[in-house]
């Protein structure tokens, strides 16, 4: 959206950014139309801070999604390739940004336009800035996921009944080749130097990190 229109909000100890909802429309008539939503430990049925594995809840979300009343007798349209790039190029996202709240209550499923979609993206922040150390609620196998190491080669094989692994990997490389000068970016809307500078997210190394990750 527009940063003119980012409704910035000065609190007791520090700023907050409303964003307008999402999941409210107005028809023509100008009456309020509501969006489904439902949130991923909502769809799994899965209690608050559940420890979650990225290839078991896709394998779940989509097996639920695709055999749904809404997609096999109502004819909602579910993309499973482009919902799966969507969701791996958000996990890369709270990877580089340091945003290690990734619990199932911050990702949702919303139906619009006949169709299933994941919601925007909400509730994101680095947490690996907090000073009580937010772990990653939601990982990938050790294969792929290991001390802060990211095998996207691996995550690609392990999706491979749904994408092809070039279809993702490329798919991510864009979204890297984005992410090399963040740091720069972030600075000149004001991102504080010492979230810039803290090791535990690492917005210097980013480069590294990407090629690193045969992304770049």
């Amino acid at each position: 959206m527009p940063r003119n229109e980012e409704p910035q909000q000065e609190g007791l100890h520090y700023p907050s950014l409303w964003l307008p909802r999402f999941d409210i429309r107005r028809d023509g008539d100008g009456r309020i139309m509501r969006l489904g939503m439902e949130s991923v430990y909502s769809l799994l049925q899965k209690a608050p801070a559940t420890i979650l594995d990225h290839e078991t809840t896709l394998r779940i979300l989509i097996e639920k999604i695709t055999s749904s009343n809404m997609v096999r007798v109502q004819n909602y349209r579910f993309d499973v390739q482009g919902f799966i790039i969507d969701w791996v190029r958000r996990d890369l996202l709270n990877i580089i940004f340091g945003n290690s709240d990734n619990h199932g209550r911050n990702t949702a499923f919303m139906k619009a336009d006949n169709e299933i979609i994941l919601a925007p993206i909400y509730d994101f922040a680095p947490m690996k800035a907090d000073p009580e150390g937010i772990p990653r609620t939601m990982k990938w196998s050790l294969a792929c996921e290991s001390g802060g190491e990211y095998n996207f080669g691996a995550i690609a094989q392990a999706l491979a009944e749904w994408i092809t692994p070039d279809t993702l990997l490329n798919a991510l490389s864009e979204t890297a080749s984005q992410l090399v000068d963040l740091p720069s970016r972030l600075k000149v809307r004001g991102v504080p130097v010492q979230i810039l500078e803290m090791p535990s997210i690492g917005f210097k190394f980013i480069p590294d990190k990407l090629a690193r990750w045969g992304l770049l």
